[in-house]
C-alpha cells in the first residue's frame, strides 16, 4: 500500500482557519512538533527508517521535511511581514526543501525528535514575532498570486505540518502492520 499526502494549496481559498491570530497559530505549529516529537520518540530505528512502499518517504525523511520547513517558512513570513510584495516561495526542487529528507538518514528516534521540537519551537518564536498588524501583509507567489503571511503560517505550515504528522502515524501503522 502507498501513502501518499499531498499538498496543493489554494491561490485564494484559505478559509478562517488559515487566518487565525498569530499567537494562536504559534501554539499549535509547536503543539504538532511536540506531537510528532513524541511519534517519533516511540518507534525504534527499523521503523523510523522503513518505507510503507518502494517509492514513500521513510518516516525519517518525513521528519526531516517537517523539521525544516516550519523554520523556512516561519523565517520567510517574518521577512514578508517586514517588506510587503516580496517575493515568497521555493519550487520543488529548491536545495533547502531537499535537504530535509536526507537530513534523517541515520538520525536515531531521539536525535529526529530533538530536530522536530527545535524546528517547531523555531518557528513559534518566528511567528510570535511578527506584528499582528501585519498578519495580512501579502507577497507574490512563484506563480504570480499574492499570499498573505497569516496564510503562509497558517496553511503553509500549520497545515501543512498536521498532513505530515498525520502521513507519518499512518506509515507507522503500516510499517507495524
Amino acid at each position: 500500500m502507498r501513502v501518499t499526502i499531498e499538498f496543493r494549496v489554494p491561490n485564494s481559498e484559505f478559509g478562517e482557519q488559515a487566518m487565525s491570530k498569530p499567537g494562536e497559530v504559534a501554539e499549535e505549529i509547536e503543539r504538532l512538533g511536540e506531537a510528532f516529537a513524541v511519534l517519533v520518540e516511540a518507534l525504534d530505528a527499523a521503523v523510523l527508517h522503513g518505507r510503507a512502499s518502494e517509492d514513500a518517504w521513510s518516516i525519517a525523511e518525513i521528519a526531516g521535511h517537517a523539521s525544516e520547513f516550519p523554520r523556512t517558512f516561519g523565517s520567510k513570513a517574518l521577512e514578508l511581514s517586514r517588506n510587503p510584495g516580496m517575493a515568497f516561495g521555493r519550487g520543488l526542487d529548491d536545495p533547502g526543501r531537499l535537504s530535509g529528507p536526507t537530513a534523517m538518514g541515520t538520525a536515531t528516534p531521539t536525535e529526529a525528535s530533538q530536530r522536530l521540537r527545535e524546528a517547531s519551537q523555531d518557528s513559534g518564536a518566528f511567528v510570535r514575532r511578527i506584528d499582528p498588524a501585519n498578519w495580512a501583509v501579502t507577497g507574490t507567489r512563484p506563480d504570480g498570486t499574492s499570499i498573505a503571511v497569516g496564510q503562509i503560517l497558517g496553511t503553509l505550515v500549520r497545515d501543512h505540518l498536521r498532513g505530515h504528522l498525520e502521513q507519518a502515524r499512518a506509515t507507522s501503522g503500516i510499517i507495524n502492520g
